[in-house]
């Protein structure tokens, strides 16, 4: 359980969480996550040996106005991530991503990128 797993994500934000389509929306968006993170990306490295289980982040919210999403790992590591959209494997630093202790540093890194906005 992570503290991503008990907040509650509201405007702007989507929290892909709380019906179907939100469902459905998260499962797309995690695919293109996994077409993008490389072999050397630290959300890939994060994954480990789950990776070869067929384990995955998860993607549980996405920002309104940008292209930026909150994604889970299933050993509970929580991350920002910027998808780009390529359909492929991305170059680092792409998909750009950081991780997220707790929810004061979810808080402080929608400060820093988008002051009152987030």
């Amino acid at each position: 359980m992570t503290w991503a797993d008990d907040y509650t994500f509201v405007e702007p934000w989507w929290d892909l969480r709380q019906d179907a389509e939100g469902a459905k929306h998260a499962r797309h968006f995690t695919e293109e996550l996994q077409r993008e993170i490389g072999w050397h990306h630290p959300l890939r490295k994060e994954l480990g040996w789950r990776a070869l289980l067929g384990r995955q982040w998860r993607i549980v919210a996405k920002f309104s106005v940008q292209d930026d999403f909150i994604a889970v790992s299933p050993a509970g590591k929580v991350a920002w991530v910027h998808l780009t959209w390529k359909r492929g494997r991305e170059r680092l630093p792409w998909p750009n991503s950081c991780f997220l202790e707790s929810v004061d540093d979810f808080h402080q890194e929608v400060r820093d990128r988008y002051g009152d906005l987030g």
